[in-house]
């Protein structure tokens, strides 16, 4: 896929256009008029430090540092470029910092104890699990017998598995792979709870075969992908006219 020069620019001078006609109207309905989508997910700067945001964009402590010193309904000069795009931000309001409430405080502090209390009682069971465990008794009786004990069944495909990473945590899939088939492993503390891992079966993945094709494909890719990195970069000069300018 090649970059196109002349549509990158006509972008630039919508932007240009739409930053220009803001200055001196309504934010929403000038991107209404120009068909420009406004964002339903505002992106919020905590403490300014911190952008939290689902978007990405190339370069948000830029945004950050903009953000903290703005005012109300003032414009960034220069809009920000992410992968799929470029987002023009004005700063809707401010959120003074305020004491946090002393009930607030009370039932965070009394969640917190009862969370520990839970944890403790949740270590001795998988503590009692893992003992009978080891005098033979299997994990399905043992379940079967406690009913707060849950059986799941995973399948981890290998230590860059993102979602069972995500289920379960980096600790759980570590020490699953680190099994042998017939191998009990546990207990296992993690965020999301404490585990008695076996694993029932293993299966080395297959490498794929690689030839000069396939090298030669993959090199054409990587470098693709490489430069393509480069061209969307976005700049370190402010003057958002030059963002192609490396």
């Amino acid at each position: 896929v090649k970059p196109d020069e002349a549509r990158e620019l006509a972008v630039q001078d919508k932007i240009r256009e739409f930053m220009e006609q803001t200055a001196a109207g309504e934010f929403d309905s000038v991107a209404l008029r120009m068909n420009l989508m406004v964002g339903q997910t505002p992106a919020r700067v905590v403490g300014r430090k911190r952008l939290n945001w689902s978007v990405q964009i190339y370069n948000p402590g830029e945004l950050v540092a903009w953000a903290a010193d703005a005012k109300v309904g003032e414009i960034m000069p220069v809009p920000m470029r992410g992968p799929y795009g470029y987002y023009v931000f004005r700063l809707e309001r401010i959120v003074p910092v305020q004491p946090v409430p002393f009930e607030q405080v009370k039932e965070a502090v009394k969640w917190r104890l009862r969370q520990e209390r839970e944890k403790k009682l949740c270590g001795e069971m998988a503590n009692a699990a893992r003992e009978a465990l080891k005098q033979g008794k299997s994990l399905e009786d043992y379940a079967a017998q406690n009913p707060r004990v849950e059986l799941i069944h995973e399948v981890i495909n290998g230590t860059t598995d993102i979602m069972a990473r995500g289920r379960r945590g980096a600790e759980f899939v570590g020490a699953a792979l680190a099994l042998e088939p017939g191998e009990i492993a546990g207990p296992i503390m993690t965020n999301w709870g404490y585990y008695i891992i076996r694993c029932d079966s293993k299966q080395a993945n297959e490498r794929p075969v690689l030839n000069r094709e396939n090298y030669v494909q993959s090199r054409q890719q990587t470098l693709f992908q490489e430069l393509w990195d480069k061209i969307t970069e976005q700049p370190e000069t402010r003057d958002w006219r030059l963002v192609r300018s490396y």
